[in-house]
């Protein structure tokens, strides 16, 4: 694997600080440029005012004031936008500064792909605030972020897979500069929802008056002709008079279908946002060069049509200078501006309509990745855990709740290889609950092609089923523990249809019954796993449990968290051991909270 040398704090800092001189000095720029546009135009008015007064030096200093006018326009254009770029650089860097330290609230949190009947992702934190989607989400483009949901939600597949995802992870987090212009790129041209379902429409459909041949030969023949007018006025002193009859017929032709030229503008609007962030992610993926197959073919094919798409924004782009009342004015009058554009887009629809479909596919899994590989460099003492196909051992050194931090504690795992289930007991607050978490999270890291919180892993290809955070219903009339009940039951039918071995992490299971009941349903429960294939753990307060570990040799293991009782004073170190638990907390506690006296 690739492993960047960069230090995520400075590499911040220092965009944050480039990006934030850069941005004042374009800023100084723009204000300067638009002194300039404001005296050019000032010269257009005087130049007519030259010819009025029979000075033919007018026709040069009016069209010398058009042509220097739509130049500082551009210019200014140009100018705002990168102003615009540096103030998205700047923040992407304050953001990511403050995701170092542990502020991630400017992020998505991917609150609508929230399911509790989801096997694993409701009891993870998959998704919601402060959820492993908010710590890796920096997605861009309209499906990335569903892409990556999905990702996240059934990360599994072949080992052959994921260690390519590693190494397209990997090599992307080499050089975090990628991510940061792949998304300042997307940031400039956010398209709403609305847009593809726009484009798809603006594919398929064309405006009727454009069928005309008439007015396709007007639009080229009446400018040409006031062109014409000019040129002998400006020689022969042909009278200015002549021009007002192509001006008149440009006028009546764009008054006849202005209507539905501004209803065609109107709905390219979300559209064009579209391809200009298309155009502007194409841009951004030829520039760099990673080593991976996959990285090299999205490359290719950026730029088999980065071309074609660049055309395309810059139709939309130059369409848009109608939106400047004098500029559309002197352009509409003098040229049929709007009718050339119309032409243009249904020209590039004849020729490349087939080319953006596969364009927004490649830009968005880059963008899952680009997404990804932020969240590895960001934490460059973790590692890529072997993925191994056909052993159901799992092993790891120093595991550590991915998205705690530095104060999380890691432990040894091993799952597998002794025993087919872990029964894994210990007093309240104690760390059990938080161990299956980092367990299952750790998973669904290393299945995406993330590196994990360990310093040693080896994972297994395996399916993942929890069973932790139960939810109940009032409205179905469904209890706590019929819910429960639910669940596990939903997990031991697919289990038993599984054509491949899972993990299956249990919390407490059948809390909700008797203490008589509980113990003997989750003997039963064990016991059912035992049959099927699933490597487990089942974390518990009932100590009497750990029996089975001698009734079910080679197949249970007994592991736990203690804490440390010492007058008032309760500890915690979060230490895994071997064995049974023994200490209880709970009347200890209630006493420090003031429940009991």
């Amino acid at each position: 694997m690739i492993v960047s040398k960069t230090d995520p704090l400075e590499f911040h800092k220092s965009g944050y600080e480039k990006a934030t001189s850069r941005g004042k000095e374009f800023k100084r720029k723009q204000t300067f440029i638009a002194w300039l546009r404001l005296f050019l135009f000032l010269i257009i008015p005087f130049g007519i005012w030259i010819i009025y007064h029979g000075n033919s030096a007018g026709y040069f200093l009016t069209a010398a004031g058009i042509i220097s006018f739509l130049v500082a326009v551009r210019w200014y254009i140009k100018l705002e936008r990168s102003t615009r770029e540096q103030m998205i650089i700047t923040r992407l860097h304050l953001q990511e500064l403050a995701a170092i330290g542990d502020d991630i609230t400017s992020f998505d949190a991917g609150l609508e792909f929230t399911d509790t009947k989801h096997p694993f992702s409701y009891d993870l934190d998959v998704f919601g605030r402060e959820s492993l989607f908010q710590h890796i989400c920096r997605t861009v483009t309209l499906k990335g972020k569903t892409r990556l949901a999905e990702l996240l939600s059934d990360p599994v597949n072949s080992p052959e897979a994921i260690k390519a995802r590693q190494e397209f992870v990997s090599s992307l987090a080499s050089d975090p500069s990628f991510s940061t212009e792949f998304r300042t790129a997307g940031k400039m041209n956010m398209a709403e929802n609305s847009s593809l379902e726009g484009l798809e429409s603006w594919l398929k459909s064309a405006p009727g008056f454009l069928r005309h041949k008439w007015i396709r030969s007007a639009s080229f023949f009446s400018p040409a002709i006031i062109i014409l007018l000019l040129i002998l006025n400006a020689t022969i002193g042909l009278s200015t008079t002549w021009l007002w009859l192509p001006i008149g017929f440009n006028s009546l032709l764009l008054g006849r279908y202005l209507a539905e030229i501004n209803k065609i503008h109107g709905d390219l609007s979300t559209t064009s946002s579209l391809i200009a962030q298309l155009s502007g992610l194409l841009s951004v993926t030829g520039k760099y060069s990673f080593s991976t197959i996959e990285f090299q073919q999205i490359k290719k094919d950026s730029a088999d049509v980065s071309q074609s798409i660049n055309k395309l924004y810059k139709i939309f782009n130059t369409f848009d200078l109608r939106l400047n009342m004098i500029a559309g004015a002197v352009l509409n009058l003098f040229f049929l501006f709007d009718f050339h554009c119309l032409f243009s887009l249904k020209k590039w629809k004849s020729e490349n309509s087939g080319l953006l479909k596969k364009s927004l596919e490649n830009m968005e899994s880059l963008d899952v990745y680009q997404s990804l590989s932020m969240f590895a460099f960001h934490r460059p003492g973790n590692i890529y855990p072997e993925i191994t196909a056909h052993n159901y051992e799992i092993i790891a050194e120093n595991l550590a709740h991915p998205l705690i931090g530095e104060t999380a504690v890691g432990n040894i795992l091993s799952l597998g290889k002794d025993e087919q289930l872990i029964l894994l007991t210990g007093a309240n607050m104690t760390g059990k609950s938080t161990w299956l978490r980092t367990i299952g999270l750790n998973c669904i890291v290393a299945y995406a092609g993330l590196p994990v919180s360990a310093t040693k892993a080896v994972f297994p290809v395996l399916q993942l089923y929890t069973s932790m955070r139960i939810t109940d219903s009032l409205e179905t009339g469904i209890s706590y523990f019929r819910a429960e009940l639910n669940r596990l039951k939903n997990m031991l039918d697919q289990l038993r249809q599984a054509k491949s071995n899972w993990l299956v992490l249990l919390d407490e299971p059948l809390r909700g019954t008797n203490s008589g009941d509980k113990q003997s349903g989750t003997i039963g429960l064990i016991s059912n796993l035992l049959k099927l294939p699933a490597t487990a753990i089942v974390a518990t307060h009932d100590a009497a449990l750990c029996d089975l570990e001698i009734k079910h040799q080679g197949k249970i293991s007994n592991y736990h968290f203690d804490s440390t009782i010492s007058g008032l004073e309760l500890t915690f170190d979060y230490t895994l051991k071997r064995g049974c638990s023994v200490s209880n907390n709970a009347t200890l506690l209630m006493k420090l909270t003031g429940i009991l006296d």
